[in-house]
């Protein structure tokens, strides 16, 4: 299942209520947000339902909030932010409309309509896990009536790059969440069976490394590369456990050539409420911005508190 369809089951019986983590964190007055991203300053998520049933993303770039409101999505949202060739923040996501044509989309900085990513629409193929920077877009498709974890069955499914209207596929694996800055990817897989891991490629797929792996009630998600403002670039994820409410942040350093060492990931001391389909909810995503940590939980949380890692 994608992402959306994960938070979904882990939220079930949830969503009417909005819980405040057991931390020291700043609420950014973001009531019944999922999926936030962040970069340059500008944060994105997945916005409650409005009146048509249907989904938004919405955007805050310093002290602005605003919704995009075009083009609405039959289903939830999942925003990324990175850097647009001017050096701005672009928001990408993918949306599906009634007639089941779905595409990824670009909102330029200031604009409150997206503009779909050429080559990536296609009737009856769902666009998940989007991301960009400087005009290289990272995206999964999958049939809308095929299963949505494990390989593709299908040519036109998988993990694919786009640009400048050329779109290839790096491979067979469908991703639950994407990141991308330069030339690395770094995205979640999870398997048939529920086993899930992380890996990190690049845009000629010549090389993927495994970062992170779990099984059975563990699972890992929500990767994301951080390379600005920090001393080195690292890949973060999460590592939850779904028959409790909590969970933490790993990371493990990029290095210049080849792959991390999977014994140098670090295991963050802090533990963060991770959304458990219990009495209260948790989060379901996460961001890093230059060394910032916000998440969401029904609402975008920055982390106050120094998130110190040490050894697993």
């Amino acid at each position: 299942m994608t992402r959306q369809m994960i938070v979904l089951a882990l939220l079930a019986g949830v969503l009417a209520a909005v819980p405040a983590p057991a931390r020291a964190d700043t609420s950014l007055d973001a009531p019944g947000a999922m999926f936030v991203s962040a970069w340059g300053g500008t944060l994105a998520w997945n916005g409650p339902p409005t009146s048509d049933g249907r989904f938004r993303a919405v955007i805050r770039e310093g002290l602005e909030t605003r919704t995009v409101r075009s083009p609405a999505s039959t289903g939830l949202v999942d925003p990324d932010v990175g850097r647009a060739p001017s050096g701005a923040a672009r928001v990408v996501f993918g949306s599906c409309s009634p007639s089941r044509r779905c595409g990824l989309y670009r909102v330029e900085r200031g604009s409150t309509t997206g503009r779909l990513v050429p080559g990536t629409r296609r009737s009856r193929r769902m666009v998940v896990a989007g991301s960009q920077w400087d005009g290289t877009y990272v995206f999964g498709r999958i049939g809308l009536r095929d299963p949505q974890v494990g390989r593709a069955r299908r040519a036109g499914a998988g993990l694919f790059v786009a640009r400048n209207g050329r779109v290839r596929r790096l491979t067979t694996r469908i991703p639950q969440d994407t990141d991308i800055q330069g030339s690395r990817i770094a995205y979640a897989w999870w398997s048939p069976s529920g086993a899930s891991a992380i890996y990190l490629t690049t845009t000629g797929g010549r090389t993927t490394c495994r970062l992170a792996s779990a099984s059975g009630s563990r699972f890992v998600s929500t990767p994301v590369i951080d390379d600005e403002g920090v001393a080195d670039a690292h890949v973060y994820w999460m590592r939850r456990d779904s028959r409790t409410a909590g969970g933490r942040i790993e990371r493990v350093k990029i290095p210049d050539r080849g792959c991390p060492r999977r014994a140098d990931a670090e295991v963050g001391r802090t533990e963060l409420p991770i959304a458990s389909g219990g009495e209260e909810g948790g989060v379901d995503s996460l961001a890093v911005d230059a060394g910032t940590v916000f998440y969401s939980a029904l609402g975008v949380w920055r982390a106050e508190d120094p998130l110190p890692f040490g050894e697993p």
